[in-house]
């Protein structure tokens, strides 16, 4: 049987109705969710054209590809924020030689430089970088996840020691407290309240409120949480969660810069705190999300400087699990190759000053 194409540019009502609805099925990552669609085209300015489609065939949707085509530099590319796009989404094998057949044919058509795709743990099941098999370079990464099915004592006992001692004295005693946020109770003011200290604690505004209203839509849709840790001198913090499925994404972090000489745990608590809300709720899986890398240079396009290696560092250290993070990049044009090859030499040459080191 053929197969055919909904493709969002012909018919974006007819495409989103079929999209939510396999979602909805398969329990996909909250990535192909269409309010966070809407967030990273808010997130991301230089987006030009959403050539998403859906494979169909018969009467049932098969495949869901999300395929944003933006200009940075000059380029066009299958990126977001110059980043990677979560992989088609199927289980079907003819299905996914289809949709990477319309991939090559729409990216070419549009002019598109390279793509960039990764995998999503909670919806590609993939034992192997299944990407290889198109022509991807593979460009993996690690990623530090917590198996929230495991028992909460045995997380307890694998979390690093001097964690523990930061955790016990802040949460919930000696004047600290942490409050849920989410769909049961969606706190527009409290969430205002976030992405004015997500400003503060980078110096500036980083993104167009037009992405917090999509993260908020998000919320009371079921699909973001946000747990808060609160002292007697206020808010110190907030920390950032997506989920759909049964899958759970650390999404983001802020908290107070006039706090920082304290070097308040917050991010211990948090983390902690979101173990012990997700499991009781039954997700299975807590992804802390890269960087969780151990070198400033892992491979092509794999770089962290010494902060990210801090904070990966501290992630192995919340009884995480380290695991690889499939992605790949295919290019059509030597420009976008030669740029990326640049920055990983780049990468390398800074590597190997003596400052560069692992915090471990």
């Amino acid at each position: 049987m053929e197969h055919e194409f909904i493709r969002r540019d012909d018919d974006a009502e007819r495409f989103e109705q079929v999209a939510a609805d396999f979602c909805a099925q398969r329990s996909c990552d909250y990535r192909f969710l269409a309010t966070f669609r809407q967030y990273q085209g808010a997130y991301s300015a230089t987006v030009r054209r959403d050539l998403s489609f859906l494979v169909r065939r018969g009467s049932a949707a098969v495949a869901l590809v999300y395929l944003p085509l933006e200009e940075r530099d000059g380029l066009l590319s299958v990126t977001i924020g110059g980043g990677y796009v979560p992989a088609p989404v199927t289980d079907d094998t003819p299905a996914e030689r289809a949709a990477f057949g319309e991939i090559w044919t729409l990216a070419r058509n549009a002019g598109a430089a390279k793509l960039a795709f990764h995998a999503c743990g909670a919806t590609h099941d993939w034992s192997w970088n299944r990407l290889r098999a198109y022509g991807f370079i593979d460009t993996s990464t690690l990623d530090a996840v917590i198996k929230l099915s495991t028992d909460e004592r045995l997380l307890w006992q694998e979390l690093r020691k001097s964690y523990k001692a930061l955790i016990n004295k802040f949460s919930n005693a000696n004047g600290y407290r942490t409050s849920v946020i989410d769909a049961g109770n969606p706190d527009e003011a409290a969430h205002e309240h976030y992405r004015q200290l997500h400003a503060k604690a980078a110096g500036r505004v980083t993104r167009d409120k037009a992405s917090f209203d999509a993260q908020f839509r998000m919320l009371r849709e079921g699909h973001a949480t946000l747990l808060n840790l609160h002292g007697p001198e206020g808010l110190l913090g907030c920390a950032y969660f997506l989920h759909h499925g049964r899958s759970v994404d650390y999404f983001s972090m802020a908290d107070d810069p006039a706090l920082a000489t304290r070097r308040l745990p917050i991010s211990h608590v948090l983390i902690w705190a979101a173990v012990r809300h997700f499991g009781a709720k039954g997700f299975g899986l807590l992804r802390l999300s890269p960087p969780a890398g151990f070198t400033p240079v892992e491979g092509f396009g794999d770089y962290a400087e010494i902060k990210a290696l801090a904070v990966a560092h501290f992630k192995h250290g919340m009884a995480s699990r380290t695991t690889t993070m499939f992605r790949g990049i295919r290019y059509f044009d030597e420009r976008a190759f030669a740029r990326d090859a640049d920055v990983f030499r780049m990468a390398v040459m800074q590597a190997l000053k003596p400052s560069q080191c692992n915090p471990a």
